[in-house]
């Protein structure tokens, strides 16, 4: 497999989003003692890391293993990448995570290090002032992970992947209305998996149903065979999987241990889970949706985090709808203090919102960016997408910094609806210039960039990027829907 050299880009800290920086190759980050990056899910942090840690004379750990391990004489004078904040937050329980990983770095006399996150979990100044103390330097500059170019997408479909159609390839998803999923190398790779003799996906919710379909049966050759014409049993299997997964996203594991020599808290046997089906969900261990785990060759891990937290809450979502599981009892183990889902399981929140429907709009109600965020919202119904922009629109509006971190997000394409073009329209015309109501446009902005033409706003959008009263931020991706 060919890893193609990534991008980042500075992140700002001001509101409006400015910056003079311009994206850099991550290799150029080398003599950067400690440093953050962020990115949305599948979006290649970890592969990243790996080939950054090789070239760099690094160590890759996740931060499970960094905290939860004892100190190994070998991380000592190495260059620490440290992956997976996202998915140990909710882990902590007597002090904050970036608390203990601080205090290792100290004791480990304060090497360089790089820590990776998703976007939307890391928070923002209080994160960095509980780390910065461990930084050689005493500073941690904050970089976002950029998106794959159509150079970058070329080669992985034709090295990784061996499409000799590449270009048709971008040229379809482009008339489909999915080229968003190919700057991303885990939905990059899920689209080809979901091509496999089907049509092409027309969203992100439909590119990871046919692309695990198609993983369920991929390494088992004999396997296959026996399911080829039995499309009952590849749902079994995706359903016992499903319940495999939502088991150890809810328990914060981050396995299952195929021998009892492998077994320990974050690895526990496949009998400990509980299965619905035993024959079944040892069966999925067999298949694409488990690799080996790199701490043991007896224990296995999701293919990917987001392809657990798919099937995790189309599972819980049929027994939520129709096997009488209550919702509140699930809420109780995904939820924090706050009352809102805990870091690690937000993509599972985000993906239930889309698979229950007797639980949608209280989930959307509770937490709105997280649905927008995690989930798809391109297949909701128009009452559940107008819902979002509401809450959105209120969470906005009571403090402005909770979309200030997430510029990451460009493409929010998936909660357009042309029959939601009043709501649009609303947004674009508020004659307010404060910060919650120029945060919120932004919002909209990316919302429309994409399907603009379908509302019939093109003056609008002119107007907007021509008024000189606005954030210069705002008027740019005005523009750049214009155009569009």
């Amino acid at each position: 497999m060919v890893f193609v050299p990534r991008s980042v880009k500075q992140l700002s800290q001001l509101p409006d989003g400015r910056s003079d920086t311009e994206a850099v190759g991550l290799d150029s980050l080398r003599s950067v003692p400690a440093w953050v990056l962020l990115g949305e899910p599948g979006a290649g942090k970890s592969e990243a890391f790996k080939s950054e840690a090789q070239s760099d004379n690094g160590l890759r750990l996740t931060i499970a293993e960094f905290v939860y391990s004892d100190i190994d004489e070998a991380w000592k004078d190495k260059c620490l990448f440290l992956d997976g904040l996202d998915e140990v937050r909710a882990s902590a329980t007597t002090a904050s995570i970036l608390i203990q990983v601080k205090s290792r770095l100290r004791k480990l006399g304060q090497p360089n290090f790089r820590i990776a996150c998703r976007a939307a979990d890391w928070y923002g100044q209080s994160d960095l002032e509980e780390l910065i103390g461990a930084s050689p330097n005493g500073k941690l500059p904050i970089y976002t992970l950029e998106p794959l170019t159509a150079a970058d997408i070329k080669r992985i479909l034709e090295d990784n992947f061996n499409r000799s159609d590449a270009e048709n390839f971008i040229a379809q998803a482009e008339a489909h209305g999915i080229s968003a999923l190919l700057s991303n190398p885990q939905t990059l790779g899920l689209t080809v998996k979901a091509l496999g003799g089907q049509t092409w996906p027309s969203n992100r919710d439909e590119t990871y149903r046919l692309a695990c379909e198609a993983l369920v049966q991929e390494e088992n050759r004999k396997h296959r065979d026996q399911t080829r014409f039995q499309p009952v049993l590849k749902g079994a299997l995706l359903e016992a999987a499903g319940q495999v997964f939502a088991t150890l996203l809810l328990a914060d594991k981050s396995g299952v241990a195929l021998d009892q020599s492998a077994q320990d808290d974050r690895f526990p046997a496949l009998n400990d889970l509980e299965p619905s089906s035993p024959e079944q969900a040892a069966m999925t261990l067999g298949t694409a949706l488990f690799v080996p785990s790199t701490s043991n060759d007896q224990r296995l891990e999701p293919t990917h985090r987001s392809v657990a937290e798919y099937l995790a809450a189309d599972w819980l979502g049929k027994q939520i709808d129709s096997r009488g599981l209550p919702l509140q009892r699930v809420l109780n183990l995904m939820l924090g203090f706050d009352g809102k889902a805990v870091a690690g399981l937000r993509g599972l929140y985000g993906w239930l919102a889309l698979k229950s429907l007797k639980a949608q709009h209280g989930l959307i109600k509770n937490d709105p960016l997280t649905v927008a965020l995690y989930s798809d919202p391109h297949p909701m119904d128009v009452e559940a997408k107008r819902l979002l922009l509401q809450e959105i629109y209120f969470q906005t509006h009571a403090n402005p910094s909770v979309l200030w971190d997430l510029r990451g997000a460009e493409n929010l394409s998936a909660l357009f609806q042309k029959e939601l073009r009043d709501e649009y329209l609303a947004a674009l015309q508020d004659p307010k210039r404060d910060d919650s109501t120029q945060t919120y446009v932004v919002f909209i902005l990316k919302v429309l960039k994409q399907s603009a033409a379908q509302t019939q706003l093109t003056n609008e959008l002119r107007e907007v990027a021509a008024d000189e009263t606005r954030w210069e931020r705002v008027r740019r991706h005005a523009l750049e829907a214009w155009l569009e």
